[in-house]
């Protein structure tokens, strides 16, 4: 590390308190778990200011508290200064933290360059090679994944997988709490089409309406998140997104509780089988703390042959045929 034993002692206080294993200092560290082990040694690795940190993969390690923690110890290390080697599946990450891209695949170089010029090209290499896959996370997006329909998934709680990332919790739903947690946290969510709840719905496509209506716990010390509704195909491609606004949660009770509720009239998809997903993110859509992804399904109908997911809200209009003029000019 570069660090003399004194400077080590100096640093270690705060290494231990950001790595939050306080409680298990007098074990063996080869006793410890892979994540504990990374923990420990994220901690380590970003208390010096490097200006060269690498990181595999070792944002999505531990509990929310922790993953959020780590998640801003390496913005402020960004904006410090320090160049960043980001080792990772997660496009959310790489587009966030990366100017440049490469993309490695079977120990070769496939792609180089801006990262807004490759990831496209890796989103349309998992669209055609992973048709089973969960919802895979595309540039610019929160971070979808997959698990148990109705799960709550936890984004401190994943393991990479490319080529998307996977979780798994006891519990479909959190218990909730008169405690405002460290975390937000997702306690419940209801969907329904035309008024009929469930998680195995049927519509009409430019008829029904959809409505998600989403209770959630905010927290003491962050600011207040923001929900996202994503819809994907059954395939698991994302079709489309909707993020509400900070202020839209500004209304909670003493314990923290708060609820939102989104609609989409007129479904504007085409006929088949799509997944819904819920994704609570940090205020500035920079973190996913928790999501249910597939939390339900809807099976629309459309009686016409239109082509593609979108049914696009266009108009036709009928005009007379134009009649070619020649105009003569002359000098």
């Amino acid at each position: 590390m570069g660090l003399s034993r004194e400077q080590l002692n100096d640093r270690l206080d705060s290494i231990i308190a950001f790595s939050g294993l306080d409680s298990a200092l007098d074990m063996p560290v080869k006793t410890y778990s892979s994540g504990m082990q990374v923990r420990l040694a994220f901690s380590v690795a970003t208390s010096v200011e490097p200006d060269i940190l690498i990181v595999d993969e070792a944002l999505s390690v531990g509990d929310g508290v922790f993953a959020k923690r780590s998640f801003d110890r390496v913005m402020q290390l960004r904006e410090r200064g320090t160049a960043l080697l980001l080792c990772s599946h997660a496009m959310f990450h790489v587009d966030l933290f990366c100017e440049r891209t490469m993309w490695l695949h079977k120990g070769a170089i496939r792609d180089f360059g801006n990262t807004t010029y490759v990831l496209p090209h890796y989103q349309e290499f998992l669209d055609s090679h992973h048709h089973d896959a969960g919802p895979t996370l595309s540039a610019g997006s929160a971070v979808p994944t997959f698990g148990k329909e109705g799960e709550v998934l936890q984004a401190s709680e994943t393991q990479s997988q490319a080529p998307t990332l996977a979780a798994s919790v006891d519990g479909a739903e959190p218990a909730t709490t008169t405690v405002k947690p460290a975390v937000p946290r997702l306690l419940k969510a209801q969907v329904s089409m035309d008024g009929m709840e469930g998680k195995e719905l049927l519509g009409t496509s430019l008829q029904s309406t959809l409505e998600i209506a989403v209770q959630l716990q905010v927290s003491k010390e962050e600011p207040h998140p923001r929900v996202a509704v994503v819809i994907s195909s059954a395939s698991g491609k994302i079709i489309g997104s909707s993020i509400c606004d900070t202020h839209a949660i500004a209304s909670q009770d003493p314990a923290g509780h708060a609820s939102i509720d989104f609609s989409l009239p007129q479904m504007p998809l085409n006929k088949g089988r799509y997944r819904i997903g819920i994704y609570l993110m940090a205020h500035d859509g920079r973190y996913v703390y928790e999501w249910m992804d597939p939390y339900a399904h809807i099976e629309l109908a459309h009686d016409g042959v239109h082509q593609g997911p979108w049914l696009l809200p266009g108009q036709w209009h009928c005009s007379p045929p134009h009649t070619n003029t020649a105009t003569a000019h002359i000098a």
